[in-house]
């Protein structure tokens, strides 16, 4: 009799809250409860109360590293000859690479490729082409200045890409990681001191965690890969373009972090 009376008070205090959500059947020997799942839920698991704080912060860094992308592309009668000229001109640009300070493992090839070049009359190739592309990580000035002087001093080598990377990627990552929850953590002793409260965390979210160039790194980047060759130095071109920043330099890399925290709320 006491179970049976405890299952109808309990019955009738959750049809009190959920309205018609919830009711109740009772048959000697057998109790049932019905309503939507959602409102069974409540019933047997009822939700702590719960708020969610979020913040974001932002660092700006400067990027070290650039891997410049050259194409060297030589032409000769005989395949044979084009192979052999386009791997004479790829070893003096590493031997050039390597006095001014690039280590031999951050000079990389692509596979070559050959293709016949026909001429007006005739089925027989007049001559074949043969490219290949380096890729050359480099991290000062005078090394990038190395790479103008090649792209000046060789028809046949121009310049297809740069990308720009920054090799404090993780340390900055934890750093706006850090502020944006410093930023949460300020706000959870406000709500706490004001509202009288205790607020405990249960869950956090920080899918929006990334890192971009800035504007202007993109603009000259852009300017840089499509820019035909000229006999102005590379650096000095990237120089004279500098009006698309808005201010902004070539290297800026931007760091953001939007992180979320669940907390449980508990009256004092």
């Amino acid at each position: 009799m006491i179970n049976k009376l405890n299952v109808v008070a309990a019955a009738v205090l959750a049809v009190g809250i959920h309205g018609s959500a919830l009711a109740t059947s009772i048959v000697p020997g057998q109790t049932e409860l019905k309503g939507s799942p959602e409102a069974l839920r409540e019933f047997l698991h009822p939700r702590e109360n719960r708020v969610s704080l979020s913040a974001q912060a932002e660092e700006t860094a400067y990027s070290d590293i650039a891997i410049v992308s050259l194409v060297v592309s030589t032409k000769e009668k005989e395949l044979a000859q084009s192979i052999e000229a386009n791997g004479t001109l790829r070893d003096s640009i590493r031997k050039t690479m390597l006095a001014a300070g690039v280590s031999e493992e951050k000079i990389n090839n692509s596979k070559f490729s050959s293709s016949p070049q026909y001429g007006w009359l005739g089925k027989k190739p007049a001559s074949f082409e043969v490219v290949n592309r380096m890729a050359i990580e480099i991290s000062t000035e005078a090394q990038l200045k190395a790479i103008a002087q090649i792209t000046d001093q060789y028809e046949e080598v121009s310049l297809s890409g740069t990308e720009f990377k920054h090799s404090g990627k993780d340390a900055f990552m934890k750093q706006v990681k850090e502020k944006a929850l410093a930023k949460i953590k300020d706000q959870q002793k406000l709500y706490e001191g004001q509202l009288n409260v205790q607020l405990t965390p249960v869950a956090f979210y920080d899918q929006n965690v990334g890192f971009r160039a800035t504007q202007g790194a993109s603009q000259i980047e852009e300017v840089v890969v499509t820019a035909q060759r000229s006999r102005e130095s590379f650096v000095d071109s990237a120089r004279s373009k500098s009006s698309f920043t808005s201010g902004r330099t070539f290297d800026e890399v931007k760091y953001t972090a939007n992180i979320t925290v669940e907390f449980k709320v508990v009256p004092k």
